[in-house]
C-alpha cells in the first residue's frame, strides 16, 4: 500500500526507536528471524 509522508516519518522513527543499539537491536533481529524461519523453514 502507499504511505503519505507522514505515515513515512512515524513508521522510520518507530523501526529506530526499536531498532536502535545494543541489546535491544539483538533480541529484535533475533525475534524477526525467528518468525522468519518459522514461517518459512
Amino acid at each position: 500500500t502507499d504511505c503519505g509522508m507522514l505515515q513515512r516519518i512515524k513508521v522510520k522513527q518507530q523501526w529506530a526507536s526499536v531498532y536502535s543499539s545494543g541489546i535491544a537491536r539483538e533480541d529484535f533481529g533475533e525475534a524477526i528471524w525467528k518468525a522468519v524461519f518459522a514461517l518459512a523453514p
